[in-house]
């Protein structure tokens, strides 16, 4: 049976000496995540042994399950549907599906919103083990940013509506930034986002070249101080999926 981690020799040489321990005490703060969740680890050992279950975990998806779909899924493509919406390859949806089934969308999420709480080094071996198999897939399973950035700057009622979506695969996300006048200069963004007296938000606006733009939750770089022509200007803005958002083109 196929594993991209199994199999991968670079990855095991990273993995077997790099000072995991050290780095598992300073993500599970010293293990106390134990006392209120049975399934965290209780010490370094337990924690590498966790580790390295994780990336076979990865590995066996990818190697078993993503990898030979991959030229099919290449050749079918995503849909662009005549009212804005889009729906995957159905290689990609099972492959997410797939993925949120085994917890490995919430990699880094905190245990309490459903994530795994697992260090961002092993994230980014598991996001090379997943663009192996397939290069798209990766762009998506990638995006778990999105979602870190949210765990990072938003209220707690946000993260409790939010993250544990996010976590299981039910929801997909989108960093929705460039913009056709607007690239690596994103101080140069057009979008703007007003508030009307009810503290209602709108965004107005069109972006371009957006990874996963279909996504469900979509994090909107937007000028909300009009007055203020540079970065400082901006804000990042949750948009959900809905009938007002379109996708033009793929």
């Amino acid at each position: 049976m196929a594993n991209f981690f199994d199999d991968n020799e670079d990855i095991r040489f990273l993995f077997n000496h790099l000072d995991l321990g050290r780095l598992a005490a300073l993500t599970e703060e010293e293990f106390r995540f134990k006392a209120e969740f049975d399934f965290a680890p209780a010490d370094a050992a337990d924690a590498i042994d966790n580790y390295r279950r994780l990336l076979e975990l990865v590995g066996g998806i990818a190697g078993e399950r993503v990898a030979p779909t991959a030229e099919h899924t290449d050749a079918t493509g995503n849909v662009l549907n005549p009212d804005g919406t889009v729906t995957y390859a159905p290689g990609i949806a099972e492959a997410i599906r797939l993925l949120g089934q085994a917890d490995l969308m919430g990699f880094t999420l905190p245990y309490r919103y459903g994530g795994l709480n697992a260090p961002e080094l092993l994230y980014a071996m598991s996001n090379d083990i997943v663009s192996r198999a397939d290069a798209s897939l990766m762009n998506l399973y990638g995006l778990q940013g999105i979602a870190e950035t949210i765990n990072a700057f938003a209220s707690d009622e946000i993260k409790e509506a939010y993250l544990p979506r996010l976590a299981s695969g039910e929801w997909t996300g989108a960093m929705v930034l460039t913009e056709p006048d607007a690239g690596s200069d994103l101080q140069a963004v057009k979008t703007r986002a007003y508030q009307n007296a009810a503290g209602e938000w709108f965004v107005h606006g069109v972006k371009r070249f957006i990874t996963n733009g279909c996504g469900d939750v979509l994090l909107v770089l937007a000028r909300t101080e009009p007055k203020i022509a540079d970065g400082r200007g901006l804000s990042c803005l949750l948009v959900e999926k809905g009938p007002k958002v379109k996708v033009r083109r793929l």
